[in-house]
């Protein structure tokens, strides 16, 4: 197997997990801010429900690269536990293959409502009138992300890489 991929599976999960957490801290640091703008001073941002629920639908799927990584995702241990390695590796190439199917459906239609958003000038209906192209970006962005890992998952799977999750051998060679 390349020497590559693993640093590679690493990156695009890092970077998944470093957005994701930024996204965090801003939700949390504009809650502070409005808390304290409305108990100390009787007023708001006026945005922040806005704000913190794209974060949060941001947060999301950029941890999506990292989990991946980890074999963190929901799985049918009760199916995979009771079958072969080699049954196990064709189930989790159908799996790679059907969420690489999924997320490039997806990240099509993610890209068209940037476009369309960024032409036409949309923004948000709140008092800011956000422009909608940057967190629908975001969110692209965060699925270009979860593409990508799926992609060097299924090719690490075809190079012979440890399978996903499994508990005798180490995801991520350390």
């Amino acid at each position: 197997m390349p020497k590559y991929l693993n640093p590679l599976i690493q990156i695009v999960g890092g970077a998944g997990l470093a957005f994701a957490g930024l996204l965090l801290i801003g939700s949390v640091s504009i809650i502070f801010l409005e808390i304290l703008l409305r108990t100390a001073f009787g007023t708001s941002t006026f945005i922040v429900d806005e704000l913190v629920s794209h974060a949060v639908a941001g947060t999301t799927f950029f941890a999506l690269p990292y989990a991946l990584s980890q074999g963190g995702i929901l799985r049918m241990s009760l199916v995979l536990d009771k079958v072969g390695a080699g049954a196990r590796r064709v189930l989790d190439g159908l799996t790679l293959c059907f969420g690489l199917g999924v997320f490039a459906f997806i990240a099509k239609f993610a890209w068209l409502r940037v476009e369309r958003s960024w032409e036409r000038g949309s923004t948000s209906n709140s008092v800011v009138a956000f422009p909608l192209w940057i967190p629908e970006g975001l969110l692209l962005l965060a699925i270009i992300l979860v593409l990508l890992q799926l992609l060097f998952l299924s090719v690490g799977l075809l190079l012979g890489r440890p399978l996903l999750g499994d508990p005798e051998t180490a995801m991520l060679e350390e």
